[in-house]
């Protein structure tokens, strides 16, 4: 009994029959313009671990299947794949033959030290190639771009991926790692799967001598373009290494992977999407200002003078969870006095420029992250004056006609906060080192702050 299938690129050949008992699938592979048999083509059962290869005439049987239906996926390097579903009768074998289409190859002129061409199987046609031929799960940039806020681990659990995600301590903290369906054997521990970043291969479980990656905290969904899911070496296509990935295949696509393909000239891009981005960011809002020590007593009895703050932001990573972040402010100062029955305001107008070291602690994954921050704030007094009034009259000052002659200042400060996405919450305070006024007769006078600030942030590079 033959049955011819077509060359075509998702060829579906449907054998009939009744759906009942197990079965045997055999036949041969041919190329379909030439009829010469094909070695070498892998032979996959769908959802199961089932596989065989073709041999040197092309032949090939796979035993005890399930009764009823299924599919069956024929590929080979150079070769468009082919699909078979087919419907089992206990007990029967059926012989059919598949032809199977050379895949079109353009050949380029060699460039010397030109970087190749990106595969075809690199983007959106090999994603959707692969998507039709029904092994796996696949996340497109539409689910992805919903899911910013959350980890990779997040979104493979709401995709009911079908794989495993175990949370894993060790000193550094806690990671998440993915195993596949394989059950190894006592003692053995899981079966981890194979992580491919932009078609290389990073992870592969038994020849790479380091840790799985950290599906939490290595990689952030916001540079991510796809996401493909193979629970087994069954399903596993042969460019990401086929029968090689014993326990599945977990592949992520960069936004710049899916364009470019692999690097060619360098070692394997896993850190290309690992969360660590500069970024530039604006925020604003109010803070609550005073004075302090012994020359803030000519104040009398004092209150806090509320103004406002705003600025830019640069924050650059230097180690795993530690940036640099530089900031640029103009913010407002002073203190409110009443003595004698004379109120007074100092009113402070200053450009800073906060040095800051951030420790980053990752919550749900790098776009969601509580953070602390210290470091000296250098300043520059642009504007001072004091408003005296007593009764109804009232009359203002220069600071310098008050001895607040000192434009250059240093000081510290100390926050915390956190980035929720491009969303940034913080709260800090800060002191003076120096004080605003040279008279050493009147004791020094420093400023004092706390800030309440909201802004937004935006990634510009690695």
């Amino acid at each position: 009994m033959g049955i011819q299938s077509s060359g075509a690129a998702c060829g579906l050949l449907l054998v009939a029959s009744r759906l009942y008992g197990q079965g045997t699938l055999t036949g041969r592979v041919l190329e379909e313009n030439t009829h010469r048999p094909l070695s070498g083509v892998q032979i996959l059962i769908q959802s199961t671990e089932r596989q065989t290869t073709s041999d040197s005439v092309g032949r090939f049987t796979i035993t005890g299947l399930r009764r009823g239906r299924g599919s069956a996926l024929f590929r080979a390097i150079g070769l468009r794949p082919t699909q078979l579903l087919y419907a089992l009768t206990q007990g029967k074998t059926f012989e059919i033959e598949v032809l199977m289409a050379r895949a079109a190859t353009e050949l380029d002129p060699v460039i010397v030290n030109a970087r190749p061409p990106a595969s075809r199987w690199f983007g959106a046609e090999g994603f959707a190639e692969r998507r039709r031929m029904g092994f796996g799960r696949f996340i497109d940039s539409a689910e992805l771009r919903r899911s910013e806020m959350v980890r990779p681990a997040d979104v493979l659990r709401r995709a009911q991926a079908g794989i495993e995600l175990r949370n894993m301590a060790d000193d550094l903290g806690t990671h998440v790692w993915a195993a596949g369906t394989r059950k190894l054997g006592p003692g053995q521990g899981p079966c981890w799967m194979q992580v491919v970043v932009d078609g290389v291969i990073v992870y592969k479980p038994g020849t790479t001598h380091h840790s799985p990656p950290d599906l939490a905290n290595d990689y952030n969904v916001a540079d991510l373009q796809a996401i493909e899911v193979y629970r087994s070496q069954a399903e596993t296509p042969l460019e990401f290494g086929g029968a090689g990935a014993d326990c599945g295949t977990i592949a992520l696509w960069s936004r710049r992977g899916w364009e470019s393909g692999p690097e060619v000239d360098g070692p394997p891009r896993s850190t290309a999407i690992a969360g660590r981005h500069r970024r530039i960011g604006l925020f604003g809002g109010i803070s609550v200002a005073g004075v302090f020590g012994p020359g803030a007593n000519q104040f009398g009895a004092r209150r806090a003078r509320v103004g406002m703050t705003g600025g830019m932001f640069l924050s650059i990573p230097i180690k795993s969870r530690l940036d640099f972040a530089p900031e640029a402010i103009f913010a407002e100062r002073g203190v409110r006095g009443s003595d004698s029955g004379v109120t007074s305001v100092l009113k402070l107008r200053m450009i800073e420029v906060p040095l800051l070291a951030k420790l980053e602690f990752p919550l749900r994954g790098p776009s969601v992250h509580a953070f602390l921050q210290a470091g000296p704030v250098p300043s520059f007094r642009v504007g001072c004056t004091i408003r005296a009034t007593k009764g109804t009259a009232s009359g203002v000052v220069s600071c310098d006609q008050a001895f607040f002659t000192e434009k250059l200042g240093l000081g510290f400060l100390v926050g915390t906060g956190i980035e929720l996405g491009p969303l940034v919450l913080a709260m800090r305070y800060d002191f003076a080192l120096t004080s605003l006024q040279q008279s050493s007769a009147l004791g020094a006078v420093r400023t004092k702050s706390f800030s309440v600030l909201s802004g937004l942030v935006i990634n510009v590079g690695k």
